[in-house]
């Protein structure tokens, strides 16, 4: 019994010492921080020194066509193992005669260059200048509605088409450089280059609506022509659009401007396709929306001094 009670004692005793006698001498604190700002600065060094080498790669290809492709065809080059239509592995040099036309094409170009452009947009967004972001997101939605109204550059071949309808990020020559390990939030940036809805929503107009900015009212005038061309090449969508769509995006239009400060113009706009499509599923709600400019806002109450 006394040799079991002596055991518990030594075992609960050094329990009790174990952390003291195994601990290591206390740090230099101000050594240590001293440290770890150098690393910290370092690491910013090196992230900069990337990010800028990544710019400068992709900067050549969203001035040029034919070096947007010569940007693709290095990426697939070292990316590894190649494979033809049937998934079988081939070499870099069959892979590039097989697509040799599709390489050259002006829709493929197109697709490439804008791709490439919207990988470096990505990689030069700031969540804290955001109007930085808009304004290039502007300017690039444009050039995007350029390719997508030209029936000659409208992407048409497989690749082409992934570039501009998978997420950026995931392709050939993101994945290359290194561009996702910066993609920004799909909550604040649209992933896919050729996704005009999404970049006019995500990148321009949630940034502009909070600003205010007069130019909102343009994305949806952009929106609705770019929507309108695609639908007159399709004549079964034509009619859809005219009924449904269009009449959709212009009230979104009319909102928004009420918003910017002129709920006249508004009521007058939702006035106007209310009457033009009384049959349409949004209906009632262009309607509440209308009663509600219309309605003055009550005044406030006079506080007494």
């Amino acid at each position: 019994m006394h040799f079991l009670l002596l055991t518990a004692f030594l075992l609960v005793s050094a329990a009790k010492l174990w952390p003291q006698t195994n601990d290591l001498p206390a740090l230099d604190s101000a050594q240590i921080l001293q440290e770890l700002n150098a690393l910290v600065e370092k690491n910013e060094s090196q992230q900069k020194a990337l990010l800028q080498k990544q710019v400068n790669t992709l900067k050549p290809a969203t001035q040029s066509g034919q070096a947007a492709v010569k940007l693709y065809e290095d990426a697939v080059k070292e990316s590894g193992s190649k494979r033809d239509q049937r998934g079988q592995e081939i070499t870099y040099n069959d892979w590039r005669r097989t697509h040799a036309e599709e390489l050259r094409s002006d829709s493929f170009q197109a697709a490439a260059q804008l791709h490439a452009r919207y990988l470096q947009m990505a990689l030069e967004y700031d969540p804290k200048n955001t109007a930085a972001s808009a304004n290039a997101s502007w300017e690039y939605a444009q050039a995007l509605a350029r390719t997508l109204s030209d029936p000659k550059l409208t992407p048409s071949s497989k690749s082409a088409i992934e570039l501009l309808q998978k997420p950026a990020k995931e392709s050939v020559i993101s994945q290359w450089l290194g561009v996702s390990q910066k993609w920004p939030s799909d909550k604040f940036w649209a992933p896919q280059a050729g996704n005009l809805v999404g970049i006019l929503d995500k990148n321009v107009r949630s940034v502009w609506l909070e600003q205010r900015d007069p130019r909102l009212l343009s994305t949806w005038d952009l929106q609705i022509r770019v929507s309108e061309d695609s639908a007159k090449r399709q004549s079964s969508e034509s009619e859809n659009f005219a009924s449904i769509l269009k009449p959709r995006l212009v009230f979104n239009r009319a909102r928004d401007m009420a918003t910017l400060g002129q709920p006249n113009r508004a009521a007058r706009e939702i006035l106007l396709i209310a009457q033009s499509h009384p049959n349409h599923p949004d209906f009632s709600t262009w309607v509440n929306e209308l009663k509600s400019l219309l309605t003055p806002a009550p005044a406030s109450p006079i506080q007494e001094q």
